[in-house]
């Protein structure tokens, strides 16, 4: 459904999707993957998902650090605007 409706707004998507199949050959990319995984036993399976959790754990923690300052920063800001806009700090800034 997705594609069909890219299909109909973006006339040069086939060009783009065989380009994409051309260049970078995701699906035997994708077969090495799951071959590889299919390899390694339960033990490795295990490890290597808790690894991979770990991260994305920690990478979601970093994330939200980062919006949290943002918003915080874009929060002062706009309080600092709503205070100028209404002529509270004019006695400050000498306008």
């Amino acid at each position: 459904m997705l594609v069909n409706f890219i299909e109909e707004y973006l006339p040069f998507y086939d060009q783009i999707e065989s380009f994409i199949n051309t260049t970078i050959d995701l699906d035997g990319y994708i077969q090495q993957f799951f071959t590889f995984i299919d390899g390694l036993d339960a033990v490795t399976l295990v490890l290597g998902t808790l690894v991979a959790a770990l991260i994305f754990v920690m990478g979601t923690f970093e994330l939200l650090k980062k919006l949290s300052k943002l918003i915080i920063v874009i929060g002062i800001l706009v309080g600092l605007y709503l205070l100028y806009s209404n002529g509270a700090l004019d006695s400050l800034i000498g306008g």
